[in-house]
């Protein structure tokens, strides 16, 4: 990571929310998998809801950090 870091010139703040954005990714994908492979212990909408709008804070985060 921190060849990345001299390569792109960011400061760990852009780092720290792409990686937040990463794991907000993962987590929506986890999410997915329960439902695909178990209906009937399915996470509800809502917290799919909750995921995409951390992951689009912080995007407008990473966005605004450019």
């Amino acid at each position: 990571m921190k060849a990345l870091r001299k390569l792109f010139g960011q400061d760990d703040k852009f780092f720290d929310l792409l990686e937040a954005s990463a794991a907000e990714a993962q987590s929506s994908v986890q999410l997915l998998s329960t439902l695909v492979k178990d209906p009937a212990q399915a996470p509800t909408l809502d917290e799919f809801i909750h995921r995409r709008r951390r992951d689009k804070r912080i995007t407008e985060e990473i966005t605004a950090s450019i």
